[in-house]
């Protein structure tokens, strides 16, 4: 797999072009009339047609052996991408109560639990648990739960694998409910 996905193109259009005059000491006030003169004389639809024909660069290859255990293969690109969403983060969406651990919720003072505290809490909360789940699926995470007695017997610790498996399952739950709010 080779993945190629270049910055989000900036549009530029008056006041932008206004914005370039500060360095050279137009002041403020100004640079915002110039702005307005720009878009009154219909610049504005220049620069949105020379935006409309710029495109971000998405290059993509995928390979056979790629899709061959799919789940790996993309848990190696999103956890990555959780945790620097996780590490830049300037904000955080409405979650809800049920999605957060009682025993999360508890540490938090009355007054603050369906206020900015919980929203921040339970955000890094789910986070973490999307992280933790994409490295799980990164990794060789059933091996443990299999021991080797003898050369010919294993034994399979299904409790602890079955909570480890319902976990994950909640962190991948968790990842497609807040899919559409993965973004700074």
């Amino acid at each position: 797999m080779k993945i190629c996905i270049g910055p989000y193109i900036r549009f530029i259009g008056p006041y932008q072009i206004a914005e370039w005059l500060k360095p050279i000491g137009i002041s403020d006030k100004y640079s915002e009339k110039i702005g307005d003169f720009l878009s009154y004389i219909k610049l504005h639809k220049f620069c949105d047609w020379i935006y409309s024909k710029r495109k971000r660069t998405v290059k993509i290859k995928i390979h056979n052996y790629d899709t061959w255990n799919s789940d790996n293969t993309l848990a190696l690109v999103i956890a990555p991408i959780l945790k620097q969403l996780k590490k830049n983060s300037h904000g955080y969406p409405e979650i809800d109560v049920d999605d957060v651990p009682t025993e999360l919720l508890e540490t938090l003072p009355e007054p603050k639990i369906h206020g900015q505290l919980m929203w921040e809490l339970g955000w890094n909360y789910i986070l973490d648990e999307m992280i933790w789940t994409f490295e799980q699926y990164a990794d060789d995470w059933e091996e443990p739960f299999y021991k080797i007695d003898s050369p010919h017997i294993r034994a399979f610790d299904k409790a602890g694998y079955d909570k480890h498996l319902d976990r994950m399952k909640n962190g991948t739950r968790l990842f497609g409910k807040y899919y559409s709010n993965l973004w700074d």
